[in-house]
């Protein structure tokens, strides 16, 4: 027998005994998208009975409040509102004077995109059934019979139509505040509508200690990644990319928004995008509405100049 057959013979032989196994890891079961209701959201994604019914449902999300770094004595807070102005106030924790600080407020409206893996993914559980996603394209209540306006498509798929309204998504107040002059290592509170909240700015000095996810979405091991980076007490988070998995649904940035929050609103972030940020017709739109990054520090702060 060849040193070869031998070879092939005792790969068989290892596939069929422990001997090749390196670990007990077995996949879990797909995992379930939590529940608009489950992460702080009165809203849930369904279709208008009417094209006149309520389209704006982000902002019963909460404030999805998180903060971002814009350089190493400032910060971007963003919350979201119902309304306007962008004005907050924030001061040291361990001083008395509150300081006044406005931003800028925008909002923005989108057509949904439905990629079919919201009701069949590859991988997970679907954040929607097909039955839902047909009623939410379904607009066979209200429109006359030969109007442009109905349809009901058995897959809805892709980019949605403009004249069906409950494919028309309209954000909720988007607020950006900048927070200035502050001291790296201090707690800094900033109070928004539903109460107080704190945040840390990273120590000066090393060690410093960095949480990194990635490919975060909105499942209920999400949340439980999420709360354990939090049990870590990061000085800061990394999220390199993927972070909602809305792929095109645009309600579930607002719910992501309100799954982060617990972190994110005390624990510095710095984002960048990934593949799910501009594919299925997300085209970056709500991800720069929403996450603030740094694309250019001044000289002054001794870091040069840095491009989005």
């Amino acid at each position: 027998m060849c040193t070869f057959q031998k070879l092939a013979l005792a790969a068989v032989a290892l596939r069929h005994t422990n001997a090749g196994v390196t670990s007990d890891f077995q996949r879990p079961r797909r995992a379930r998208d939590l529940a608009a209701h489950e992460v702080g959201c009165a809203y849930t994604n369904t279709a208008p009975g009417a094209p006149d019914g309520d389209l704006f449902r982000g902002f019963a999300c909460d404030s999805q409040a998180h903060v971002s770094f814009a350089s190493p004595t400032s910060a971007f807070l963003s919350y979201v509102t119902p309304d306007v102005p962008s004005q907050i106030r924030y001061k040291r924790q361990d001083q008395q004077l509150w300081r006044a600080a406005q931003g800028t407020a925008r909002s923005y409206t989108a057509l949904a995109s439905v990629d079919p893996q919201l009701w069949a993914p590859t991988m997970g559980a679907p954040s929607y059934t097909l039955e839902e996603v047909r009623a939410a394209a379904n607009t066979t209540s209200w429109a006359v019979p030969g109007s442009a306006s109905r349809r009901a498509p058995p897959y809805p798929r892709w980019l949605q139509s403009y004249n069906d309204p409950a494919m028309i998504y309209s954000s909720p107040v988007i607020h950006t505040v900048t927070l200035v002059d502050l001291d790296p290592g201090e707690v800094y509170e900033y109070e928004l509508e539903d109460g107080v909240h704190a945040f840390r700015m990273p120590p000066p000095t090393y060690p410093t200690r960095l949480g990194l996810t990635a490919d975060v979405g909105q499942t209920v091991v999400s949340n439980r990644s999420l709360a354990k980076l939090a049990a870590l007490d990061p000085d800061a988070v990394l999220l390199s990319g993927d972070l909602s998995y809305a792929d095109g649904w645009p309600w579930r940035w607002d719910s992501f928004g309100a799954l982060a929050s617990p972190l994110l609103s005390r624990v510095p972030v710095l984002v960048t995008g990934g593949n799910h940020e501009i594919g299925s017709s997300e085209a970056w739109l709500h991800y720069l509405m929403r996450w603030p990054t740094v694309w250019k520090l001044t000289s002054a702060s001794g870091v040069g100049s840095v491009e989005r």
